[in-house]
C-alpha cells in the first residue's frame, strides 16, 4: 500500500540517555590478597639462604630477581583500579615474558652446571 504524499507519518523521537556505568573491577579481594602473599613469599625467598641457584654474584641472583620482579609486577597489576586498562594488559604480557625469560635462563644455567659437573666427574 502506497501512502499519499500529503499524508505525513508522525514519529515520536525519544532521547536515550546512557548512564555511565563504572567499569567493573575484575580483580577480587582474593586475588589482591594472593598478590600480597606472593610478594611476601618472594621477599622471604630473597632473604632465605635456600636458593635454586646458589648466590654467586650476578648469576645466582637471577632466580631471586626473577621471583621478586614477577611478584612485584603481579602486585601492581592486581591493584590497578581499572582492570581493563591498557596498563594492566601491558603488565600482564610483561610479567609472563619476564617469567619465561627467567625460567629459560635458570634452565640453561642448570644445564651448564650439570655439564660442568659431568665433565669434572669424568
Amino acid at each position: 500500500m502506497a501512502k499519499d504524499e500529503d499524508e505525513i507519518e508522525e514519529v515520536e523521537v525519544h532521547e536515550i540517555h546512557r548512564e555511565e556505568v563504572p567499569v567493573e573491577d575484575n580483580s577480587s579481594n582474593m586475588k589482591k590478597a594472593l598478590a600480597v602473599l606472593l610478594m611476601l613469599a618472594a621477599l622471604a625467598y630473597d632473604a632465605s639462604p635456600v636458593d635454586f641457584i646458589p648466590d654467586i654474584p650476578i648469576i645466582g641472583w637471577i632466580d631471586d630477581a626473577g621471583l621478586t620482579l614477577a611478584a612485584g609486577i603481579n602486585l601492581i597489576q592486581q591493584f590497578v583500579g581499572n582492570q581493563n586498562a591498557s596498563l594492566v594488559k601491558l603488565l600482564k604480557y610483561a610479567k609472563w615474558t619476564f617469567v619465561s625469560m627467567v625460567a629459560i635462563a635458570v634452565l640453561l644455567l642448570g644445564g651448564l652446571i650439570a655439564l660442568i659437573v659431568n665433565l669434572i666427574a669424568k
